[in-house]
């Protein structure tokens, strides 16, 4: 919200931000004012308690401390403190700008829990991207109570800028069906070179427990006497796969995505990809299946309508 902030209580309107505001709330104790640490850290209360912690710390270590040095390690807590608030502030930021353009959110309550360790790590979130990851976060689960679990807010905590960077590449392929979230990993050299996967960031991955990978890692496609159809999402494209009536089974190699890197792969925006979407479409498809792709015609991506369809057509 930082200094120039526009900010009122007075001009909160609407479920939505009345409920991040009551989250907000809980998580730090108090009702959320704008730059209220930088404010605080100037009145006599706050500096009494500044003073307080510093004379205990000293007490602690059985020291006899004199004027100048407890004068330091009070200006040394309060840079703390304001370093932490001005964490917190910009995560509240970014989670203020997703809110308030939902029309309405879940009246579920976010467990109390979820917000104490939320914000117990927030304020120690310094990185600009990082903290529009964590605004992402909160947001989201004031929108719906049980997106991201406590394991999902530890392991991006404890998650490098770098690390995060990676995993933004592998959370933009994510394809997501009815059984699992995955990456077709039938052609490994169009993964490694194309894609810009290389084998080494694929273990990255899996040994910070957001994919799962093995050589006998498949999903199936069981064949049906009956015409059937599933469809698969990436982003907001839909790839629709109508089988024929006794199709044969059908398996491909996958990378897949654990509960954690699902959850976390939400937060990931990005744009069509018609490479990567044929991709998908030759992975899946089979003599007797049809496929079609196009933008879901709903935003829940709950039916195989598609806008602006294409069929996709492969030689055998």
């Amino acid at each position: 919200m930082g200094e120039g902030s526009n900010f009122s209580l007075v001009k909160i309107e609407g479920k939505p931000l009345e409920k991040l505001i009551e989250v907000i709330g809980q998580g730090i104790g108090t009702l959320y004012r704008p730059t209220a640490i930088r404010k605080e850290a100037k009145a006599k209360a706050f500096e009494i308690e500044v003073l307080a912690k510093a004379q205990a710390i000293a007490n602690a270590e059985g020291k006899l401390i004199d004027l100048e040095t407890l004068n330091t390690i009070e200006q040394k807590i309060i840079y703390q403190q304001v370093k932490k608030q001005n964490n917190i502030d910009k995560i509240i930021d970014v989670a203020f700008d997703q809110v308030s353009q939902e029309p309405d959110v879940s009246s579920e309550k976010v467990d109390p829990d979820w917000t104490t360790r939320f914000f117990n790590i927030a304020e120690d979130i310094s990185n600009d991207e990082m903290q529009k990851l964590w605004g992402r976060i909160l947001a989201g689960e004031v929108k719906k109570p049980g997106t991201f679990s406590l394991r999902t807010l530890d392991l991006l905590k404890n998650l490098s800028k770098e690390e995060a960077l990676v995993f933004t590449k592998f959370a933009k392929l994510l394809i997501k069906s009815h059984h699992t979230n995955f990456i077709p990993f039938v052609n490994k050299d169009f993964v490694y070179k194309q894609l810009n996967i290389p084998y080494k960031e694929i273990l990255l991955m899996s040994e910070l427990g957001l994919v799962i990978t093995a050589p006998d890692l498949v999903m199936i496609s069981k064949g049906s006497e009956k015409d059937t159809g599933t469809l698969f999402v990436n982003g907001d494209t839909g790839i629709y796969v109508e089988s024929q009536p006794n199709n044969s089974q059908h398996h491909i190699n996958i990378i897949a995505f654990t509960k954690t890197g699902s959850e976390l792969a939400t937060l990931i925006t990005f744009d069509f990809d018609k490479q990567y979407i044929e991709y998908v479409c030759e992975s899946l498809l089979t003599p007797q299946s049809n496929i079609r792709y196009g933008k879901l015609a709903n935003i829940e991506g709950t039916n195989k309508e598609l806008r602006e369809a294409i069929e996709y057509k492969l030689n055998f």
